[in-house]
């Protein structure tokens, strides 16, 4: 993406285009794999990155 806002609009259009449930932000690319959660997540939210945190440690 060019800049910040082009990637945000992007984000914005394939969660609302795509019905989907957005989950991360994930860092890709470490030696481990790292979850970030931010201040304003939601228990879902907290659900959900901990499932996937669970899948990545087996």
């Amino acid at each position: 993406m060019p800049n910040l806002d082009a990637a945000n609009i992007a984000y914005q259009m394939v969660k609302v285009f795509g019905d989907a449930l957005p989950v991360g932000p994930i860092l890709l690319g470490t030696a481990k794999p790292v979850h970030i959660l931010t201040p304003s997540v939601t228990a879902r939210g907290i659900v959900n990155m901990t499932a996937i945190a669970v899948v990545e440690a087996q």
